[in-house]
């Protein structure tokens, strides 16, 4: 090793005195991409937050950002700290939480995001109360790795579980349709040829390329057509009440919606080859409280008696 590169070295390792209130200003700044929005995130002054910056970056020995102009970016070298200092302050919640949760037993707070099956959602937060009134559930609906990220998650997915990914539930489709509608009658699956037939008919489909979404579209094409949609929500009620009013069918999972399709009084029909959906369960990395391992081992025993139900 030369001589520039021994200086480095112990400069690197021996010299770093950056505290947790500088790396929290750099997250803000490296989130935000912009000094001044930060310094008014911060509430401190722009001039103090852009020294703080300069020095972190002359103690670490590289440039954080590129300056582009009046604004900046982070580049490579603040991708690698922005990671570091993400699970550093991950780090130290888990280590409060644990803390917290050696003093206090069954209490505590579970952050859960669920996009999928939410019409199950109510019965899941009542059962578990009954069992564990002094744990309370925060819900949202935020995607896997959002910032500010919850304790457990839970989605529907074309594909079977993947690593990290617990199987809920796995279920089929069916085709719903007004009850006066041709393929409203029969017991019978219905066929690729019967699925074909609907080529002229309107699909309604959830949004934003969902699981549904695909799926509905895959079951059209393999029958050999694409289907017409004439109208993409986030609402299984409104999916449900233009059903029922005659004006499309819908492709809907047999087990999650079927109080809704049974309350709107909507023919289903089984299909042949159906596609099934996946119901995934994830939790996020680092300490787990006694509080979400509650929850989440509900969660399974609750999937799990409505599959055989």
């Amino acid at each position: 090793m030369d001589k520039c590169a021994k200086m480095y070295t112990a400069d690197f390792y021996g010299g770093i005195t950056m505290d947790l209130l500088q790396l929290r200003y750099f997250m803000t700044v490296a989130q935000e991409e912009h000094i001044s929005r930060a310094a008014n995130k911060l509430m401190v002054a722009q001039p103090s937050l852009s020294k703080m910056i300069k020095n972190l970056e002359g103690e670490l020995g590289c440039p954080l950002f590129d300056r582009v102009g009046k604004n900046i970016r982070l580049n490579e070298n603040g991708r690698i700290v922005l990671a570091h200092t993400e699970k550093i302050f991950l780090q130290l919640s888990d280590m409060k939480r644990e803390l917290w949760q050696s003093e206090n037993g069954d209490e505590g707070e579970v952050r859960l995001s669920v996009v999928a099956s939410t019409g199950w959602l109510p019965e899941i937060i009542t059962g578990f109360k009954k069992e564990y009134p002094k744990i309370d559930i925060v819900i949202s609906q935020k995607p896997y790795g959002a910032s500010g990220g919850d304790d457990i998650y839970i989605y529907s997915s074309t594909q079977p579980p993947q690593e990290g990914e617990t199987l809920l539930l796995k279920e089929d489709c069916l085709l719903a349709m007004p009850e006066g509608h041709r393929l409203a009658e029969g017991e019978t699956p219905l066929c690729d040829s019967d699925i074909a037939s609907l080529e002229n008919d309107s699909f309604f489909v959830m949004e934003n390329r969902r699981p549904l979404w695909d799926i509905t579209y895959d079951l059209c094409r393999s029958a050999g057509f694409t289907p017409h949609t004439a109208l993409e929500c986030d609402s299984r009620d409104t999916i449900f009440a233009l059903v029922k009013a005659g004006l499309g069918v819908a492709f809907v999972p047999e087990l999650t919606w079927k109080a809704s399709y049974n309350a709107q009084g909507i023919a289903v029909r089984a299909l042949e080859n159906s596609q099934p959906r996946y119901i995934l369960m994830r939790c996020s990395e680092g300490f787990m409280p006694a509080c979400v391992k509650k929850l989440r081992e509900h969660l399974v025993w609750f999937y799990n008696s409505k599959l055989y139900h």
